[in-house]
């Protein structure tokens, strides 16, 4: 970076979002570090984010409209009207902590490091809240290698902090549909080639958790292994680390089957039980398999609270 305060352009993608676009602006508004911009992509929402767009007035905002669903189009068009130095990244339904962007900014300082993310807090239906990452109590942060990450993504993409070069050096977010949902894992991955991702143990973001009963997410997970494979041909990967990260992507899938009533989730599960990592993993697994042996009635009791399990990292 060239300057001593960076310009930070912040990318706010939206959807229907009129009740909590507001709060995520303003988050980023009162920053205690305000040398920023805020750029929301709208897709062309049918509610009243509109309106509230027009009721905030600053000069940092700048809304546009945009005609794609694919959210990694939506954040790659509000880069190319971006002019800072620095890129950071919100969700509409997402908000920061007031000192997040200052206390984040410093470390982009060591060269090594290709995105800064942080630690959050869960709002919403925090019932189906997943522990992120387990910090010691003294530490401040922990830097993920390309390896690490290709086991578990531990970026939340509205902690996330990168340079603009950066992101424009390899290439964005990528806009295929088979990457929609896990473009941001696929992003990190690419960057940490040449560094590593930093994660803060502070709580910088609210991050809002929804349960998202209808979405089918067996496809999501089947292109998790699509772009592992393409990490391992690019010689990224060893062998070791794949078969580790599949067979944690396999718990996924399991998962998902288990949720759209598919019979392929039991094999799934056991793929997963043979080659995940961690104690954590290896119960799921374990837990997927058992539900897959119950009546369905009672299985939807019983996944109530298997949906408390988080993935191990």
């Amino acid at each position: 970076m060239s300057s001593v305060r960076p310009l930070i352009s912040v990318i706010i993608p939206t959807y229907n979002h009129g009740a909590f676009i507001g709060a995520a602006i303003e988050s980023v508004l009162r920053q205690t570090y305000d040398h920023l911009e805020v750029i929301v992509i709208d897709n062309h929402s049918d509610d009243n984010t509109s309106q509230v767009l027009a009721g905030i007035s600053d000069p940092r905002l700048r809304a546009f409209r945009f005609d794609k669903r694919v959210i990694a189009a939506s954040r790659n068009f509000g880069v190319k009207q971006s002019g800072g130095e620095v890129l950071a990244f919100l969700d509409a339904d997402d908000q920061w902590m007031p000192d997040k962007l200052e206390r984040q900014l410093p470390h982009l300082a060591d060269a090594h490091v290709r995105c800064v993310g942080t630690n959050f807090v869960a709002t919403g239906e925090r019932q189906y809240h997943k522990r992120h990452i387990r910090f010691d109590r003294a530490q401040q942060y922990r830097d993920y290698t390309h390896e690490e990450i290709a086991l578990g993504n531990p970026v939340m993409l509205s902690s996330a902090l990168i340079r603009a070069g950066d992101f424009r050096e390899v290439g964005g977010f990528d806009e295929r549909r088979t990457f929609m949902y896990i473009e941001d894992w696929e992003l990190w991955l690419r960057m940490a080639h040449t560094g590593v991702v930093r994660i803060l143990s502070a709580p910088l973001l609210a991050y809002r958790i929804f349960r998202k009963k209808n979405r089918d997410r067996r496809e999501i997970s089947l292109a998790t292994l699509t772009v592992l494979a393409q990490e391992r041909k690019l010689g990224y990967l060893s062998r070791t680390v794949l078969e580790a990260a599949s067979g944690n992507t396999y718990l996924a899938i399991g998962r998902a089957c288990l949720e759209q009533k598919d019979s392929r989730a039991r094999s799934y599960y056991y793929r997963g039980l043979r080659q995940s990592v961690g104690l954590r993993n290896k119960l799921r697994a374990v837990g997927g398999l058992f539900l897959c042996c119950t009546p369905h009635h009672v299985r939807e009791l019983l996944l109530e609270l298997y949906y408390r399990m988080p993935l191990s990292r």
